[in-house]
């Protein structure tokens, strides 16, 4: 990478952190007589657990490229040149650092390999990524429900047997268990994808067949997001 890139993309550092860790605890250190206990709660309950998320996230990032490139999926001379996978790849990171639920440390990573192959433009691929950083993990879930029922239960070890004439409720039960009980959650989420453009506006209390319980409820865009933030199949699979 030319130093040019480098200083127009750079990849945060600790350095960087580190301003932000200083400049807090200089101030909570100037606050009379609790200054150096506070300083040292935020010492080890915010800025510690920030930095570790990014270390394990960056770790685990690099050594998918690395598989990527033995793959011969990839290079780090396309890499290189590729400014939409360096943008993503600041950007996803940036992310990480606020990011403590799995789902959607999962999600930025998965951006980042893509963008690495290729998949989308430069355009969808930054909105994509703040859409990740928007989100919460239970609107990742519940979108991957509506995009493919049958996966989502067949994941959970679930059947619709015997679930003829059930609304669509029956299906998060059995994929997504942990939203299925509280109704005013899942209206809210659903409320969330709309707005969005990522799913379709459905009666979600009304009653189906089988085959229409089944059926996709993400518009183009929230598939097109879903891929994106799903990890490419390996070719050594």
């Amino acid at each position: 990478m030319s130093k040019s890139n480098e200083d127009a993309d750079e990849i945060p550092r600790p350095t960087t952190l580190d301003r932000a860790h200083g400049a807090g605890k200089a101030a909570l250190d100037a606050v009379p007589f609790v200054g150096s206990i506070l300083s040292e709660l935020f010492t080890q309950c915010v800025a510690a657990p920030i930095e570790k998320r990014r270390d394990e996230f960056l770790r685990d990032l690099l050594e998918r490229i690395a598989e990527l490139e033995g793959e011969e999926r990839v290079t780090m001379n396309s890499l290189e040149s590729n400014m939409s996978f360096q943008t993503a790849f600041v950007q996803a990171v940036r992310a990480s650092d606020a990011a403590t639920e799995k789902e959607k440390r999962q999600a930025l990573r998965n951006a980042v390999i893509n963008s690495a192959c290729g998949s989308i433009d430069a355009t969808n691929q930054h909105m994509f990524i703040r859409l990740v950083d928007e989100l919460t993990a239970a609107h990742l879930v519940l979108l991957r429900v509506l995009n493919h029922p049958a996966n989502a239960i067949a994941a959970r070890n679930g059947t619709l047997s015997g679930a003829f004439g059930a609304s669509f409720l029956r299906v998060i039960e059995l994929a997504a268990p942990e939203l299925a009980s509280d109704d005013e959650l899942i209206d809210q989420l659903m409320r969330d994808l709309e707005a969005r453009g990522l799913s379709t506006s459905f009666g979600l209390r009304t009653t189906m067949t089988g085959h229409g319980l089944l059926e996709r409820r993400t518009t183009k865009r929230g598939k097109l997001f879903i891929e994106f933030i799903t990890e490419p199949h390996s070719d050594a699979h």
